[in-house]
């Protein structure tokens, strides 16, 4: 009996640590990358723009739910092939050159996203910027410890780059 009590002392001991140190962390948190993308500005607006083909050239999605318009503005549901359902909405758009999307609110975490283009001899510049913040100081710890904040826009862009070029 004993031990199931030092067991569950522990438990309780690593969730305080924890809660803690995520108390510690700052909630909000911003990460930017950029890419130059050897493709027209067109098609780079028109293929972040098209949220129902996604699927198409983003492998970590299984399928894209629009779930509604407002103001012409886009809100759906991204289901990715590991992980839970993302509701997300259209904040922004001002054509070729920035689009805005955030996480509609209710989660552990919340946030947006900015993409911005820019015609370059190169190609297009796309920087992608995430402002997000983790509500849980649990979540944040581990997050803090467990997950690189850039390898979501870097595997995004990734993917983009890969998509046009071939095309």
């Amino acid at each position: 009996m004993k031990i199931i009590l030092y067991i569950v002392a522990g438990l309780v001991a690593i969730l305080v640590l924890l809660y803690l140190a995520g108390l510690a962390i700052p909630a909000k948190h911003v990460a930017s990358r950029s890419v130059v993308i050897q493709a027209p500005l067109d098609s780079v607006w028109a293929t972040i723009t098209d949220i129902a083909g996604q699927p198409a050239w983003r492998p970590d999605l299984e399928s894209v739910e629009i779930i509604g318009t407002t103001d012409s503005l886009l809100t759906w549901i991204e289901h990715p092939k590991r992980g839970r359902p993302l509701t997300m909405r259209e904040k922004n758009k001002l054509a070729k050159k920035r689009y805005e999307i955030e996480i509609v609110p209710g989660g552990p975490f919340s946030g947006y996203w900015v993409g911005e283009l820019l015609e370059t001899p190169e190609g297009v510049k796309f920087v992608s910027t995430e402002i997000g913040e983790i509500h849980n100081p649990i979540f944040r710890t581990l997050a803090y410890l467990f997950f690189d904040m850039e390898a979501t826009i870097a595997t995004y862009q990734g993917n983009l780059k890969a998509y046009l070029e071939k095309k």
